[in-house]
């Protein structure tokens, strides 16, 4: 059975640093270049000095010094994927997949942190271990800072709220739609996802500046006000990218030499005979005579 991978070239478009990812059991954020590890430290580096001295002009503050491959994963020939990209666990909010039934109709389903998780469920009330899925809402920034939503300040619409009940997502209606989805607490309080969207309203309150691609305890200074994020949304997620047109340099002075040299018997490499022998043709020697065999044989 095939294993569940990223192509490298998908790690610096699709799923690049900062990118959320569904996976079976849970949902992750994937980490930043610090956390991109190569074997045996042997980085496969990218010659291309326009790209690089592009990058340099649009980043002065903070100049790249090189351009590598993604590492790929680790070939330990087994069925696990080993991969040598780090990803976080995000969001850190669950739900809970059995739904209970409401009396005017719909379901609503427990929101758990997961700190109350016993591994990767929910133990109930009951005892019973439940099954969760990540919460599909988080929110952002435009600077580009993400993070959980506050649930308790969001449903109590106060940041200094002590209420310890369970919370719930309540699906109102068929549709799925914001205004049809609703957050309760235990306490009776409640409030529509609807008004989530609603940037003017900032009802998810001021961004902290969580950067969790970088760790779970990276945050840098910021007040912009957050806005929703639905995870699997396509507008979730963008990189940032930059191209030019590759010319090659067409060798260098030593490719040149031996094309010169070619129908002056330099050919006859084609038929085996060592570059060592046709160095005996003076033509040859001479002009060879400052570069190795292995050096004329790449040429």
């Amino acid at each position: 059975m095939a294993k569940d991978t990223l192509r490298s070239g998908q790690l610096i478009t699709t799923f690049g640093p900062g990118s959320l990812i569904d996976l079976p059991n849970t949902a992750v954020i994937l980490g930043g270049l610090d956390d991109w590890y190569y074997k045996n430290g042997d980085i496969p580096y990218i010659e291309e000095s326009r790209l690089l001295n592009a990058l340099k002009r649009q980043l002065p503050n903070n100049p790249p010094k090189a351009l590598r491959s993604p590492p790929p994963a680790a070939d330990n020939n087994t069925t696990e994927f080993d991969p040598n990209v780090v990803a976080w666990e995000f969001p850190e909010w669950f739900v809970v997949q059995k739904a209970e039934n409401l009396k005017q109709g719909g379901k609503r389903r427990r929101m758990v942190h997961k700190t109350q998780l016993d591994g990767r469920r929910f133990r109930d009330d009951s005892g019973k271990l439940q099954s969760v899925v990540p919460i599909r809402f988080v929110r952002s920034c435009k600077k580009g800072h993400v993070d959980d939503i506050d649930w308790k300040a969001f449903v109590h619409e106060t940041s200094d709220c002590n209420c310890l009940l369970p919370m719930w997502i309540e699906e109102r209606g068929t549709s799925g739609t914001l205004a049809d989805t609703w957050i309760v607490c235990g306490c009776e309080k409640e409030r529509s996802m609807a008004q989530a969207a609603r940037d003017k309203t900032n009802s998810l309150g001021f961004c902290n500046g969580r950067r969790p691609w970088l760790g779970a305890a990276s945050y840098e200074s910021c007040r912009e006000h957050s806005k929703l994020l639905v995870r699997s949304a396509s507008n979730a997620y963008f990189p940032q990218i930059a191209s030019v047109i590759s010319i090659p340099d067409g060798g260098g002075e030593l490719v040149e030499l031996v094309g010169k040299l070619w129908e002056k018997g330099l050919k006859t490499t084609q038929d085996n005979v060592p570059i060592s022998v046709l160095r005996n043709i003076p033509a040859i020697g001479d002009a060879l005579k400052n570069h190795s065999d292995d050096e004329v044989s790449a040429a």
